[in-house]
């Protein structure tokens, strides 16, 4: 008993259920914590830790750089002499730089930041929970940060699960992550949650050819769907083993 008791704190230990909250983020840490917080808040210590690692520096430069808006050509970390550190971007602004340090970001910096070094920190088995991914981050930016998040745990074998209620985003699945998708609605007899695996409704393909999961979910066909019985079906034209 008590090895299964060990077990299950073990893998307990390797879930994070990440909340980045902004305005946490803007302010020195200690160097030394470096083990990243729920709410993000000592982003600053575990980026400058992550960043001796020079390859993690890059991947994260290169997600950074892959968002639009401002060009990032480089990061530093700011140090004081009692051990205390924030992080901040070097961007360049026409024929000049600026280095911009994290009180000066915006939220949907500071939140896309946060979610890709949580992946590139996440030990490979992990866990990695992110509800809402879309929340304060700009349209145009979702779509790369989300293809970037995707290929990191999917490199570093960690495992994602994401919640969201952006269309746009849904309607951009690839057939190989279909399979991971997962429709959550309220019961209304009992009120209770309930999580339904997208492929198993009857008729799946007729939504993704008639615009996709996101429209689907607009127009309510996602509801009526859940609503009918399911049947086993064949999946082996999404390339991918269930």
């Amino acid at each position: 008993m008590h090895e299964w008791i060990e077990t299950v704190i073990e893998s307990l230990k390797n879930i994070l259920v990440l909340d980045p909250v902004p305005q946490s983020m803007r302010d020195y840490t200690r160097i030394s914590d470096y083990d990243l917080r729920v709410n993000c808040e000592n982003i600053s210590s575990v980026m400058r830790h992550m960043c001796e690692d020079k390859g993690k520096k890059k991947q994260l430069l290169d997600v950074i750089r892959d968002l639009p808006e401002n060009e990032v050509t480089d990061m530093e970390f700011i140090e004081t002499k009692i051990g205390d550190v924030i992080f901040a971007l070097k961007e360049k602004y026409m024929n000049s730089t600026e280095l911009v340090d994290a009180r000066k970001l915006s939220d949907g910096t500071l939140r896309c930041i946060a979610m890709i070094v949580a992946a590139l920190v996440s030990a490979p088995g992990s866990v990695l929970i992110m509800e809402e991914i879309d929340n304060g981050i700009h349209s145009g930016r979702i779509e790369k940060l989300a293809d970037n998040l995707f290929r990191i745990a999917q490199e570093r074998k960690v495992d994602m699960i994401v919640t969201t209620h952006n269309a746009m985003l849904m309607n951009r699945y690839k057939k190989e992550q279909l399979i991971g998708v997962s429709v959550v609605y309220r019961e209304k007899e009992r009120g209770t949650s309930k999580f339904v695996s997208f492929v198993d409704l009857d008729n799946f393909s007729g939504i993704l050819a008639s615009g996709g999961l996101g429209n689907a979910m607009m127009d309510n066909r996602l509801i009526s769907e859940i609503k009918q019985d399911t049947k086993e079906r064949d999946y082996s034209w999404l390339g991918v083993e269930e």
